[in-house]
């Protein structure tokens, strides 16, 4: 998988129903009909996100079944960057 951009990343997280609240140190990301909550620093749009944090929401989306694996790379893919 290439490089992701938070913005790439916050773009396929709305569509499935997140809900983003930003504070000076850091940002959120809930979806609460599943409980599940991402943390992350104050990343701008543009900002590229580490390789392991990309990794960790797509095994949580997953585990949730919120969406499959095949699906969140294609709608990355899709996301501008």
């Amino acid at each position: 998988m290439k490089r992701v951009t938070y913005g790439q990343l916050r773009r396929v997280l709305i569509e499935l129903g997140f809900k983003e609240t930003r504070r000076a140190n850091g940002v959120a990301l809930e979806h609460k009909p599943s409980a599940t909550l991402l943390l992350f620093r104050p990343y701008d749009e543009n900002d590229r996100m580490q390789p392991a944090e990309v990794w960790h929401v797509q095994k949580l989306l997953d585990e949730r079944d919120l969406l499959e694996p095949e699906s969140f790379e294609s709608l990355l893919t899709k996301a501008p960057a």
